[in-house]
């Protein structure tokens, strides 16, 4: 939702969604679309934002090839699970790469997250976080990306550490769990 909230306050803002490309150089009018309508979850508020943090964009065209599925509550990954995160975020130079990059990392409880961060932000059962607490992580630019396990996106980038521009090692990053917004994601109520 973070991602879109922006765009939402200002329709006159330009947002194209590229699909199906591993470099965004390749992002060219044949895999991109523009947007018709877009909208965030109905739980969001200013006092839960990181809990509910989910968007929904509606396409001005449709695409068939290079989607993943959503996964279910059954198909949520245990604690220790390799999940796999995927994104264009800024890298430890502080550039950001032309070309996805992929991360493998553990799943941890929420209980192990919510030490990680000290308790502050609370992490809810609507979250769903990784190990980021070595020198891997998610990082600006991250959010919104998939987050996979067996085939599925099971999270969406929510957050992470981020002090003084490093993004890792300071706490897990968050990821908003797909299982508990799965049916408004599949009926947002455009």
């Amino acid at each position: 939702a973070h991602c879109i909230e922006t765009y939402i306050m200002d329709p006159t803002m330009e947002i194209r969604v590229c699909v199906g490309a591993t470099r965004l150089s390749e992002c060219t009018t044949g895999n991109t679309s523009g947007i018709i309508h877009s909208r965030t979850h109905s739980n969001r508020s200013a006092l839960l934002s990181e809990q509910w943090d989910a968007g929904v964009i509606k396409l001005q065209r449709s695409f068939s090839n290079g989607l993943a599925a959503l996964a279910s509550a059954s198909e949520d990954p245990p604690a220790g699970a390799n999940v796999q995160a995927l994104g264009w975020g800024k890298r430890q130079d502080g550039s950001f790469p032309d070309t996805l990059h992929t991360l493998t990392y553990p799943v941890v409880s929420n209980a192990a997250c919510q030490a990680s961060w000290n308790g502050r932000p609370a992490i809810h059962s609507t979250q769903l976080c990784a190990d980021a607490t070595t020198s891997r992580g998610t990082c600006n630019g991250d959010s919104g990306g998939p987050l996979v396990y067996n085939g599925r996106i099971v999270g969406l980038t929510s957050y992470g550490w981020n002090q003084n521009g490093v993004c890792t090692g300071g706490a897990d990053d968050v990821y908003t769990r797909v299982s508990s917004v799965r049916s408004w994601i599949l009926n947002p109520g455009f």
